[in-house]
């Protein structure tokens, strides 16, 4: 491991072998007949699983509490050999961020990495909310939305909001009428449609790469995505 993301600070882990410290601990809890050949990670398994069952998947992705992203390089014209290579997306850096980003960005654990995870990934987005809500309230108050959060607002498409403006009053403590209401959903709205355009465009830039010869297929998994 080279560095934890998403706030985990586990000691012990970063630059370390991960496959011989879980070979450690299952020797430890007296399993000593298991013997693991590697360690994956998580994009890359989706990928390799998703194309056992469909050939045309070449682009592996995690859209969950993180986001990855991972794809099958052919070396076309080239005398190396194709493999898979884990972007670690969420590195991404050339970005126009707004202020609430970068807000964001210098409160969490490491300020100036995974800048494109903490814009589009289940970790950041119910922070991010918060972070705009409280400036147009002009108040310092920390909400604690979560991604969850924000799909109860998005999904509720009642006329009277009903489920929509309990979670607000429990969150905010605030009594909001139905304008508000619909207002902080459009505010929601705003962030989970950028996460989902920034993902895409992940998407299409390995598309890009890859090229137009044939239909390719992406895989993509977590909790974000499905939910």
């Amino acid at each position: 491991l080279l560095a934890w993301t998403k706030e985990f600070a586990v000691e012990g882990v970063a630059g370390e072998d991960i496959n011989g410290l879980l070979q450690e601990a299952l020797v430890k809890e007296g399993l000593s007949n298991v013997q693991p050949a590697a360690v994956i990670n998580d994009t890359v398994a989706v990928q390799l699983a998703a194309a056992y069952a469909d050939p045309a998947v070449c682009i592996g992705s995690i859209y969950a509490t993180g986001f990855n992203a991972s794809y099958l390089e052919s070396y076309a014209d080239k005398a190396a050999k194709p493999q898979i290579l884990n972007l670690e997306a969420g590195r991404f850096s050339k970005l126009m961020p707004s202020c609430y980003d970068n807000e964001l960005d210098d409160l969490s654990a490491d300020p100036g990495e995974q800048r494109l995870e903490k814009m589009v990934s289940g970790r950041y987005l119910g922070r991010l909310f918060s972070l705009a809500l409280a400036d147009c309230w002009h108040t310092k108050e920390d909400f604690s939305f979560t991604s969850r959060d924000l799909s109860v607002l998005l999904q509720d498409d009642s006329a009277g909001m009903e489920k929509a403006g309990q979670l607000l009053a429990v969150k905010t403590g605030r009594q909001l009428t139905l304008e508000e209401a619909a207002m902080v959903r459009d505010i929601a709205r705003t962030f989970t449609t950028r996460s989902a355009r920034l993902a895409a465009a992940v998407y299409a830039g390995i598309l890009w790469h890859l090229g137009t010869d044939k239909e390719r297929h992406i895989a993509v998994d977590g909790a974000l995505y499905a939910k």
